[in-house]
């Protein structure tokens, strides 16, 4: 991490109540006696609330069962309030604290406070009332459904709909037509009804049925209303309180929503004003409420957040002192695993788009695209409403690499030996590489601070990102030290990827969703979908505006109308999986394309063993105790008869050397379980009910902690250094306007003709020297063609040589036809090509642009001539050896070409050489190797690259690549003009590395990737040298600056 630092404020969660261990009915109704807590279990649970209230008055149960559920549930209940630190209504608090040279979090004299809100729920309830009314709807504005495209002669786009209190999402489309085109474009900007009706009158439309028109696109949810919620950057009621106070709304109906809400928003505020309020507060503003609305659940009606104001609050540098060096053991173990979604929507995007960029909304249409993860476009209603979550299982199959192996073995070891902890030492850590792009830019450390035997230590839960807000941005409102955090992190975001754009993702799946989606800081820029914006519309980027490519195996994203690579962030804890829209689901996965979170973990082998031991990193713990209950072991127990059932479990227990006090682990709930406490393993019993299968886990707060006798979650917020950032940058967009007379593709029988033969990689080569070396001879010399090039590539269908010729003019198009089928077809009859293919010839105008394409064909012209003369020089095993070899030297020559200095050389193959070294995840292992490579043929490298010294053997390879110079010459300087003038798409180096790609895929047959991670690490070896012996007495330091 040594290019990670902390900022200088962390967050601290605790429960309300000082931890009990040894939860009696006594103490949990002494804890239920506060009138505090008391408003706590209301907000929770009302229904368990009133339960309690009857049994505290009498009220007899109907059943010994409803009285030991209600135990039961209470248990469960003050079990947070005092053992869990999530927040969680009044259940647990967040404290924003300073990091410095001492540790003070007295959370016992801390002041308490609180944040109430309506419950997105009844929000959601209450927004249709207020638009029903016609003279409040004749003031709205109105805009387009943000999830509209265009789909052929259609608009689809995304309508919602409520089914049992749950809000399901549909597909619709509509024809389009001139009228709704108006409407559509007019919207985009805010109009209102009697607006749109103007559009729409003329001598055969009338005015109300203009009216009624617009009311059916209103109710199709073709058009929606300005109050839509917001869930990004302040409460949605004060913005619907502003809206109401604007000068259009001076009117009778709109002034008494304006009062309603204003009364509720008071009432709401009241709250807020005690530390605790009696229940009956509440029910006040239900009943004001059901005024309005019939049978509000009251249970979905509030929303309390709770924070502390600790006095002097702060922990100390030591305590980061010892995360750091974990954070690094966490990241040497981590396995670098792509996202299964995206990695298929690579596949497919390449297989069907190539690298061409394309407009995001199409390419996730399940009928026109390639979908996203599974989401299907045809309509099924028998199963289109069923909730369900996760994936399918994909079996027993655990995959085992270099560090899962040592993982194994340690755990072997602490199994066979009866261990309860495994100890990770540095000697055998330091074998792995630490690989610092797995780290996001920003993320959270979210650990715990516990003492064992006096000594301070840390337990790490997660370390994840890709953004530290994610985390954070829920509790933005409630302390200002909290925002100012959140803006630190988004300001950090920004500056290290200052060429490209990072939106926030503004989307709400679920009424009650956005409680937790709620966050009251801001981006400079927004992604709405299916959400309302609340930046302006300049600072909107619409998913119609949005087109993806994929390069170098990257998913890119770009808005088209900004010219700008958009990094798309979700700033807060959503769980997107379970039934997200496929464009949500796209983006959301897309924020973790380049970092992984890093948590321990023991994958495959975590329900293969009945115990799995704590992970300890010197005074950190990776991964606490834990003991896997299988499903005959739950059976067993809940067979025993309930008289019997606690001594079973308390053997059990003993069998099975589990602690007395545990936590029963479900998801990211945990209940602490006293196996000594009678309650407690009733509570242990029923939770088994339904269970197949259950961890527990180790309690590690059996001492006073730095909160004191308060167990607790902190919250660490790393970011990579600013100086850090990448120095080339990957995807810099100018200008990528049509150049007047410049085509973007060609379909058969126009200039270009494009072939695409199907081969082995072997058999290619034998395709370019007997069918395309005697093809492009014949037909320069009848002056068929101007141009020519081919490139190697492998698709769904296997390798092929791709074949690509410029006729003079497309009357040549028969006679070019008939040449190339001349030396084709015994290729095909001996089956070196076992299919051929034509199609269309997609220019890459994304990557090289409109101005410089066909400088680029002239270039690759040029070089593709210049490979055929290569391979015609070569043979056998020494011939392979000068493949590589000469691929060192094109590029060189390529690169001087262009006038690359050394340091330029140098700095080129840095970020390539990194790139490469993600993509393969390169270990100390593979480094080793490619060291050793270089050393072994350094010396001839050095020859072979030094005009000087070269053996006059090679000398017929100088002259080819002097002739490809030469006719590059113009071409070359057509490039470098466009680039002075800032009219390329990308940086001229991401260009330049693009070209060099070209150069090492003609020269080498297969494994061209894998070469080309070589070839950048021998250059760049290579290079360095050069500088520091200092042959080209070169003393400054590289700049960031471009290359050229």
């Amino acid at each position: 991490m040594k290019n990670y630092s902390f900022t200088k404020t962390a967050i601290v969660r605790n429960p309300i109540e000082e931890k009990q261990l040894d939860l009696t009915w006594e103490k949990i109704q002494a804890i239920f006696s506060k009138k505090e807590n008391r408003e706590a279990l209301f907000i929770g649970s009302p229904n368990i609330y009133k339960a309690l209230v009857m049994w505290e008055t009498g009220e007899a149960f109907q059943t010994e069962e409803e009285l030991k559920n209600l135990k039961g549930s209470l248990y469960k209940y003050a079990s947070r309030l005092a053992n869990r630190s999530t927040p969680f209504g009044m259940f647990a608090t967040v404290a924003a604290v300073d990091i410095n040279a001492e540790t003070n979090l007295d959370v016992a004299a801390s002041t308490f406070g609180r944040f109430t809100k309506f419950d997105m729920y009844f929000l959601g309830s209450f927004l249709p009332v207020i638009v029903k009314n016609d003279a409040i709807r004749d003031v709205l504005k109105y805009y387009s459904n943000n999830s509209i495209y265009t789909v052929f002669d259609k608009y689809r786009y995304v309508e919602y709909y409520f089914k049992d209190n749950v809000r399901f999402h549909k597909i619709s489309e509509v024809e389009i037509s001139d009228y709704l085109e108006l409407i559509f474009e007019k919207a985009k900007n805010g109009v209102l009804i009697s607006e749109l009706a103007d559009l729409l009158v003329s001598d055969e439309i009338s005015i109300q049925d203009a009216n009624e028109f617009i009311d059916t696109l209103i109710k199709s949810q073709f058009i929606v209303s300005e109050l839509e919620f917001t869930i990004t950057g302040g409460d949605y009621l004060d913005k619907l309180l502003k809206t109401f106070s604007e000068k259009r709304f001076d009117f009778y109906e709109a002034q008494v929503i304006r009062e309603l809400i204003t009364n509720l928003k008071t009432k709401i505020n009241s709250l807020d004003t005690n530390t605790s309020n009696d229940p009956a507060l509440y029910t006040q503003i239900h009943e004001l409420v059901n005024e309005e609305l019939d049978n509000v659940d009251i249970s979905k009606l509030f929303q309390v957040d709770s924070f502390r104001k600790i006095y002097n609050g702060s922990i100390s540098f030591k305590t980061l002192k010892n995360l750091r060096p974990a954070l690094s053991v966490l990241n040497k173990l981590q396995s670098q695993s792509e996202n299964n979604n995206l990695k298929e929507f690579k596949r497919k995007f390449q297989e069907r788009y190539e690298e061409y960029e394309q407009p995001l909304v199409s390419v996730l249409d399940p009928d026109i695209g390639i979908g996203y993860a599974k989401a299907s476009g045809a309509k099924s209603p028998l199963v289109d409403d069923l909730l369900i979550s996760g994936g399918q299982a994909v079996g027993n199959q655990i995959m085992m690499d270099a560090k899962k192996t040592y993982l194994f073995k340690k755990l072997l070891h602490a199994t066979k030996n009866n261990l309860q902890s495994i100890e990770l030492l540095d000697e055998e850590i330091n074998k792995f590489e630490e690989n610092e792009s797995l780290y996001p830019d920003t993320f959270s450390a979210f650990v715990n601070v516990f003492h064992e035997n006096g000594v301070e230590k840390i337990n790490i839960k997660t370390a994840s990102g890709p953004s530290a807000n994610g985390l954070i941005g829920r509790f933005s409102h409630l302390d200002t030290k909290i925002l100012d955090l959140c803006n630190e992190v988004t300001t950090i975001e920004n500056q290290l990827n200052a060429d490209k754009i990072v939106a926030e993702i503004v989307h709400l799946p679920q009424a009650r969703t956005g409680n937790i989606l709620y966050r009251n800081f801001q981006r400079e820029y927004e992604i709405p979908y299916l959400g309302n914006a609340s930046v302006d519309r300049d600072h909107q980027i619409m998913i119609d505006d949005l087109y993806v490519s994929v390069k170098g195996g990257k998913i890119v994203l770009r808005s088209k109308r900004l010219n700008k690579e958009v990094i798309p962030r979700l700033s807060n804890a959503h769980n997107f999986i379970s039934n997200a829209l496929p464009i949500y689901h796209f983006l959301c996965d897309l924020q973790n394309q380049t970092s992984f979170g890093l948590g321990f973990g023991w994958g495959g082998l975590q329900n293969e063993f009945d115990f799995l031991p704590r992970v300890n990193y010197k005074d950190t713990v990776l991964s606490r105790a834990t003991w896997n209950i299988n499903k005959t072991d739950i059976e067993s127990i809940l067979a025993v008869g309930e008289t019997k059932m606690i001594e079973f479990v308390r053997n059990y227990r003993k069998g099975r050397n589990i602690p007395d006090v545990v936590y029963l682990s479900q998801g990211d709930n945990e209940v602490l379980i006293n196996f000594n406490n009678e309650l407690s393993c009733n509570v242990f019993c029923y939770m088994l009910k339904g269970e197949t299968f259950i961890q527990l886990k180790e309690f590690l707060f059996s001492e006073d902690t730095i909160t004191k006798n308060y167990c607790n979650e902190i919250i660490f917020t790393a970011h990579k250094n600013v100086d850090n950032k990448a120095e080339v940058g990957e995807a810099k967009f100018v200008s990528k306007e049509n150049k007047e007379g410049v085509a973007a593709s060609f379909s058969i029988g126009e200039k270009w003709l494009y072939y695409k033969f199907y081969c082995g990689e072997r058999a290619g080569e034998e395709l370019l020297k007997r069918g395309i070396t005697p093809i492009v001879e014949e037909l320069q010399a009848k002056g068929i063609i101007d141009k020519w090039f081919f490139i190697r590539y492998y698709d769904a269908q296997g390798h092929h040589i791709r074949f690509r010729v410029l006729l003079k003019n497309s009357n040549l198009f028969t006679d070019c036809i008939g040449i190339i089928r001349h030396y084709i077809e015994p290729l095909e009859q001996t089956r070196i090509i076992w299919k051929t293919q034509t199609d269309n010839y997609l220019r890459e105008l994304q990557r090289y642009g409109y101005e410089a394409i066909e400088q680029t064909e002239t270039l690759f012209f040029n070089d593709s001539d210049c490979t055929l003369k290569f391979a015609d020089m070569i043979e056998g095993d020494t011939g392979e050896k000068i493949r590589w070899m000469f691929c060192l030297l094109s590029i060189d020559h390529f690169l001087n070409d262009f006038d690359v200095k050394l340091e330029g050389k140098i700095k080129l193959f840095n970020v390539a050489k990194t790139s490469f070294g993600k993509e393969f995840n390169r270990s100390g292992r593979l480094n080793k190797q490619i060291n050793e490579m270089f050393v072994k043929n350094e010396s001839e490298i050095e020859s072979f690259l030094d005009p000087n010294v070269m053996d006059e053997m090679y000398e017929p390879l100088l002259e080819i690549l002097h002739e490809r110079s030469e006719k590059n010459r113009e071409a070359v300087k057509a490039i470098k003009e466009i680039a002075t003038e800032n009219r390329l798409p990308t940086y001229l180096d991401n260009i330049m590395l693009s070209y060099v790609h070209m150069v090492c895929n003609r020269i080498f047959l297969t494994k061209h990737r894998i070469h080309e991670m070589v070839v950048y690490d021998f250059l760049y070896k290579y290079y360095s040298k050069q500088l520091h012996t200092g042959k080209n007495k070169v003393t400054k330091e590289i700049e960031e600056e471009s290359i050229l």
